[in-house]
């Protein structure tokens, strides 16, 4: 990143090495999320990416995937984009193949903010608040945990702010007059990611239609521009009908059936409703509180001041039709994750000269805000260090365990804790050794009476609120070779807690 780089985005100098320093921490914190971050953070994330791409590598049946396989509504970019990267690079471990899409996702994802937020800046005035967005965009304590998802979620969102960032890009040019031969093209690719956006998540047209109408209505983009942005979209829209295609061996329209499965069927309100007020509850709980009142008071404050903003049309209309929808889930919502900060900031920077506003502030000396200040830095600095060490589910630490120290072997696994490798009522293929065979026994104690098999190997899992070895295996030669709570954190059991902890543990018998 060398200055010439910095001085188009960044001209004031007191904040380039700021910022520098705020990439690469947050560059770090990005690679060690997507190294720790094994397993995913909602189902949906794992069993319509990982095992749709495993029925096309011709591992998992059909009649094993979740029920968007056999409705057609999932569309099949992502698991398009697995296969592929698995055919190119020759992988076959799903060990380096997860840790690879983590890998692309975390990078991927602080790139386009990182362009789209040093783009923006110049909508704030204050040195000091440009500071703020830079660390709330990058260094938010679920920012890199989110950004190492190789979600949906996520990479509609990478896909549309890199298509955004272009269009700033070509804005900004257009007002410093610089390299106008390259309008065109930059136009066609930011259509092209827009587009891809909505292939992989076909509630981000909400954000895209919005943004459309701002540019026709307040932009004032002429006709060939238009046509030439539209034209990347429907490039990419019919690039992801070729990919449904390919995927679900027969001609389909993923969106259509998506619309009419989830909103005239009503499917998605088969996994519960929710008051309209339901996301302000959510975002006020994830914004670590009390600082998540700033938050939730400049959202509303922003689009009451600033109805014709770019941000206001794309994110209103997403907003709105979320709330009206009654099954609710915050991870809906990340893809306007990127626009958090800078609506917030902004809002707080209009209002800070404001009567009403220096009323509330007044009364806060100088210290009082610093302390203020850092006590939510270190609160967030605590919360970032647990999210990046931790697994995004205990299941798959397991999994990387199994398929990694016992590569081609034969398995027996006994459990009393139920089958490790069934998740939310479907099994796990894609991750499960061919040669693994889970057998489930009574209870513990009935282990006791369990004959081995002499070529195979042998492992018992137990799933107990306790870091103990089980009672029943004293006196018997098994080993312990896996543990989810690491050995050393018991030296720090303040107050019993890890007896209110589950704890995963493996036991071989040699």
């Amino acid at each position: 990143m060398n200055g010439k780089f910095f001085s188009f985005f960044l001209p004031e100098h007191p904040m380039r090495s700021f910022t520098k320093k705020i990439l690469l921490l947050s560059l770090l914190f990005h690679l060690l999320c997507a190294f720790f971050n094994v397993g995913y953070d909602h189902p949906d994330e794992y069993f319509q990416v990982m095992e749709f791409a495993s029925a096309k590598m011709n591992i998992t049946p059909a009649h094993d995937l979740a029920w968007e396989y056999s409705a057609g509504i999932r569309p099949a970019l992502q698991p398009a984009m697995v296969v592929g990267m698995c055919k190119v690079f020759h992988l076959s471990n799903p060990v380096i193949i997860s840790f690879v899409l983590r890998l692309l996702s975390s990078l991927f994802a602080w790139l386009v903010t990182t362009m789209f937020i040093l783009l923006s800046l110049s909508h704030i005035q204050s040195v000091k608040l440009k500071k703020v967005v830079l660390v709330l965009s990058l260094l938010f304590w679920f920012v890199p945990y989110l950004h190492g998802r190789f979600s949906s979620e996520n990479w509609t969102a990478i896909f549309f702010f890199a298509g955004l960032s272009m269009l700033l890009y070509y804005f900004r040019q257009a007002e410093e007059k610089k390299e106008q031969g390259l309008n065109q093209l930059q136009l066609l690719l930011s259509g092209i990611f827009l587009g891809l956006a909505f292939d992989v998540r076909f509630q981000t047209g909400i954000m895209i239609a919005g943004l459309g109408l701002w540019l026709v209505i307040f932009r004032k983009l002429n006709f060939l521009n238009v046509l030439v942005l539209f034209s990347g979209i429907m490039f990419s829209f019919f690039a992801g009908v070729l990919i449904d295609h390919w995927f679900y061996n027969k001609w389909i329209l993923t969106p259509l059936n998506y619309f009419h499965v989830n909103i005239l069927e009503g499917k998605t309100a088969d996994w519960g409703t929710s008051p309209w007020w339901e996301y302000f509850k959510m975002i006020f709980i994830n914004t670590i509180p009390p600082f998540s009142i700033l938050v939730l008071l400049g959202i509303i404050l922003f689009f009451i001041r600033n109805p014709k903003h770019m941000l206001s049309w794309i994110t209103i209309p997403f907003l709105l039709v979320h709330i009206i929808n009654g099954h609710k889930e915050l991870r809906f919502l990340f893809p306007l994750l990127n626009v958090l900060p800078l609506v917030v900031v902004m809002a707080i920077e209009g209002e800070k000269n404001k009567t009403w506003f220096k009323k509330i502030a007044d009364p806060f000396s100088h210290i009082s805000k610093n302390i203020f200040v850092k006590i939510f830095l270190v609160v967030n600095a605590v919360l970032l260090l647990i999210v990046s060490f931790r697994p995004s589910n205990e299941n798959f630490s397991f999994y990387d365990f199994v398929y990694a120290n016992y590569p081609g072997k034969e398995i027996r696994l006994y459990t009393a804790s139920g089958n490790p490798y069934v998740v939310v009522g479907l099994p796990v293929v894609f991750f499960r050794p061919k040669k693994l065979d889970v057998i489930e026994i009574q209870n513990d104690s009935s282990f006791s009476k369990t004959i081995f098999g002499n070529q195979s190997i042998n492992l018992f899992l137990t799933k107990n609120y306790s870091v103990e070895q089980p009672a029943f295996l004293a006196g018997k030669n098994a080993r312990l070779v896996y543990e989810n709570v690491p050995g050393w954190i018991r030296h720090f059991n303040f107050n019993n807690w890890l007896k209110r902890t589950r704890s995963w543990q493996v036991y071989e018998f040699e």
